[in-house]
């Protein structure tokens, strides 16, 4: 078995791209065990192991959460996932000294040869765009509040639910790069479920109007 997943637990945002085609290295493949059964809560993308399980956050709160782990093999992985079970507390967020701005020309580079280049472009302009509210706080501090402000403002201005969708795409791709680089634990757009918009219906013409 070697299903990939490409949505686990809401993770909307980093398994979808901004180019409309599907990305394998954005993918989350069950972790196997040596009897090639999958192991329940373990999760792999690239080279990083994830847990995904309920956590209690310092507030009380229990959400589903993937973390990612530090460990490099599957005993390894395993072992940091039991850890986590029995504490039930999400890992301390790292603090990051870089903040959006810094970040997201850090992220291009890394896919300039990756996407075509009208992907790149479009992706940047989404990420200036996230500059204006976001652009001066530090990965870390970035917050599910900051993005619901944003997507308030961007439907106020008149934005489509489909650009603000990409919009979140984009940003979601950034954040999990972030993640797999071990800037921060968590995405704070978990949760966040993408805007239902239907396009708008082209008009019929009459047969004199052709």
């Amino acid at each position: 078995v070697n299903k990939k997943i490409t949505n686990v637990g809401g993770a909307y945002f980093g398994a979808y791209s901004s180019s409309g085609k599907s990305s394998s290295d954005k993918s989350f493949s069950p972790v196997l065990d040596s009897s090639s059964r999958a192991i329940r809560g373990l999760w792999k993308r690239r080279s990083v192991f994830y847990a995904r399980l309920s956590l209690s956050d310092q507030s009380g709160r229990t959400n589903q959460r993937r973390v990612p782990l530090k460990a490099t093999t599957v005993i390894q992985a395993q072992a940091e996932l039991e850890q986590l079970r029995k504490s039930r507390t999400v890992p301390s967020q790292p603090k990051s000294s870089l903040n959006w701005s810094d970040y997201w020309p850090r992220y291009l580079a890394s896919i300039n040869q990756l996407k075509r280049p009208r992907t790149v472009n479009s992706e940047r302009l989404h990420c200036r765009h996230w500059d204006k509210l976001i652009g001066k706080l530090k990965l870390h501090q970035i917050s599910k509040v900051d993005l619901l402000d944003f997507r308030a403002i961007k439907l106020e201005e008149g934005w489509a639910g489909r650009t603000v969708n990409l919009a979140f795409t984009v940003l979601g791709n950034v954040l999990s790069h972030a993640q797999d680089n071990g800037l921060i634990n968590t995405l704070p757009t978990e949760g966040i479920k993408p805007i239902r918009w239907k396009p708008k219906k082209r008009p019929l013409f009459a047969p004199e109007q052709i």
